[in-house]
């Protein structure tokens, strides 16, 4: 009896931790639901063009206590909410957008400004941004280098749409940070992302303090504590903010660290197809080009990474229902704004061209995945199965011809400008757009490749 007695207890304890482990999962689980129910109501709040409040800390006014305001402050808050109602582009006509702060105009009072342009000036700039002793940041340097780091690499290579990255800040960073608006989680923007990315573009800085090894690893440091927030819940901007983190280390000569983060980055690419986040067209994305923009990114990124260092890539050719990412005619033909510095370059500003240039960086990618199969996957040390000679073979002879195929057709497509700018002699030095390099040195590279594995 005494023993039934104690197996009895047993199969009761078992019984409890079980139970009360089923509990611990349910609790986490009803927490996340709790999370994005939050997040959507306070998007709905925000989209709802009654919220009366919604800007009004945006120009640094107290909602409790805030003296009458102007019809001209009014009439700015009233311009700002209705703009932030309508669906987000990459127009900045029709929605706020941070500003450089050499685009805006230093002649008008503060009481003439226009509109954004006042809420600009009121921006938190710095807000997430880490102390850096012994450096002065002026808000000048910062804009600098978010608008290089969009120039050299965000924008043809991660896919991201500056107008749309730099709609979020200004929206963020004018949210007095009490306000329960600024826990929102915007989905082309995050402190994670930001320093991440000046981390990256501080290396094109010119003021050798602010490009020096110590001020760029105190922005990745700092980056990195938002880390854990960001994978209990994957956002957008997370697969990002670790590509460009890889591309630091790597950058500093981290091989291994900037190898890690990237892998961190496919998981998280891989996160947004998954169907607590999604479905695999558009993922956690509220529109699913981004989610294509993405996803293409993290393949790119796979593809120069198994290159350059001779690895194996881990993301296979992408399913059909993620499309290439689109080309957006309408944002390629905007320029570059000029720098400071550069108000009397040679030549008017060429074209970005991003997006064209990205899409045939994308089918390079592809190219290149062959490319990779050849060189690393079938060249392994030890004894080679005939069929693998054989498909090796195969692909060696066809790779030259697909390679010059994609060259000739970006020729006459509507890509054609991204090729033939770079070889133009009349392409001057002041009109030489950065973004053609990835349709250039790339092919050549891949031929080498090819020729080394023959």
């Amino acid at each position: 009896m005494r023993a039934i007695r104690m197996r009895e207890t047993d199969a009761r304890r078992t019984i409890s931790r079980q139970l009360l482990e089923s509990l611990r999962a349910k609790i986490t689980s009803l927490e996340a639901e709790v999370e994005r129910l939050n997040a959507e109501k306070l998007t709905a709040q925000v989209n709802n063009p009654s919220t009366s409040q919604r800007f009004s800390h945006g120009f640094n006014s107290d909602t409790n206590n805030e003296s009458p305001a102007s019809p001209t402050l009014q009439s700015k808050a009233i311009t700002l909410e209705m703009s932030y109602a309508s669906p987000q582009s990459s127009d900045p006509a029709n929605t706020p957008i941070y500003q450089y702060i050499f685009q805006i105009s230093n002649t008008d009072t503060t009481q003439n400004q226009p509109a954004y342009d006042q809420l600009n000036l009121d921006c938190d700039w710095s807000r997430h941004l880490p102390e850096l002793p012994g450096v002065l940041l002026s808000r000048e340097d910062h804009d600098v280098l978010l608008l290089r780091g969009f120039k050299y690499g965000t924008s043809w290579l991660l896919g991201l749409v500056p107008e749309n990255f730099l709609s979020d800040m200004l929206l963020h960073l004018t949210t007095e940070q009490r306000q329960p608006f600024s826990t929102l989680r915007l989905q082309h923007y995050t402190p994670l992302l930001h320093c991440s990315l000046l981390a990256f573009a501080s290396a094109f800085s010119e003021n050798p303090a602010i490009k020096a090894h110590s001020t760029r690893a105190r922005f990745a440091l700092h980056a990195k504590q938002w880390l854990d927030n960001e994978f209990k819940y994957p956002g957008p901007c997370l697969a990002r903010a670790l590509m460009l983190l890889a591309e630091y280390h790597c950058g500093v000569g981290e091989k291994e660290v900037g190898y890690m983060y990237m892998g961190m980055s496919i998981r998280a690419t891989r996160s947004t197809w998954s169907k607590d986040y999604g479905h695999a067209e558009g993922g956690s994305h509220s529109n699913p080009v981004d989610g294509y923009r993405q996803s293409w990114s993290a393949f790119c990124h796979d593809k120069i990474m198994a290159l350059g260092y001779s690895q194996e890539y881990d993301l296979p050719v992408l399913r059909p229902e993620i499309p290439l990412p689109p080309i957006d005619n309408e944002l390629d033909r905007r320029p570059w704004p000029l720098e400071p510095t550069s108000a009397s370059t040679i030549g008017a500003a060429p074209p970005r061209i991003t997006t064209i240039t990205f899409q045939e960086t994308c089918k390079l990618m592809v190219i290149a995945s062959h490319v990779i199969d050849v060189s690393t996957k079938y060249r392994r040390s030890g004894i080679i199965e005939e069929q693998i000679v054989i498909d090796t073979r195969y692909r060696v002879s066809h790779l030259p011809l697909k390679l010059n195929k994609w060259i000739d057709i970006a020729h006459k497509s509507s890509a054609g400008y991204v090729v033939q700018q770079f070889t133009s002699t009349a392409a001057s030095l002041g009109s030489f757009n950065i973004s053609t390099c990835p349709c250039h040195y790339p092919p050549h590279l891949l031929l080498v490749v090819i020729d080394r594995s023959s």
